[in-house]
């Protein structure tokens, strides 16, 4: 890291490394001293950055515990609602259960009183023809 402040020429050495061709006149201690600030510096931006992934990773957690809280709400507000939902088709299955049963009683009657009906037909209509033998062939009593 070279600050902008400094405008030296930059040379690279044998390991390829980029050096300020001030850095070549520092004496030892000086350039102990910058490296050590240097690696500092380098030491602190790594933590800085562990930091941020810390926290981004302590966000997604609780991200995923949010959006796991929500799930299982949403879930049982479902689940209620469905329950709600076969609770009022029992309800409405009930009452169209006793409207059925109250028209089949009814179906039940008018058939029993069709057949009795049939029935006195059939006798008047046995009546009848009797009246009418006797009409058309008339005995001597």
């Amino acid at each position: 890291f070279i600050p902008n402040s400094e405008s030296h020429d930059l040379e690279s050495d044998s390991s390829g490394v980029e050096t300020s061709s001030s850095d070549a006149d520092m004496v030892p201690s000086e350039q102990s001293m910058y490296f050590s600030a240097l690696n500092s510096r380098i030491e602190e931006i790594g933590k800085k950055a562990q930091d941020l992934i810390e926290k981004l990773n302590e966000s997604r957690k609780e991200n995923d515990e949010l959006m796991n809280n929500f799930q299982d709400k949403i879930m049982m507000k479902v689940e209620s609602l469905c329950q709600q939902m076969k609770d009022h088709m029992c309800e409405v299955y009930e009452e169209d259960n006793m409207l059925v049963e109250e028209k089949l009683q009814q179906l039940s009657e008018s058939l029993q009183r069709s057949r009795l009906l049939n029935m006195e037909l059939h006798g008047a209509s046995q009546s009848l023809r009797t009246i009418n033998k006797c009409l058309c062939f008339p005995t001597d009593l």
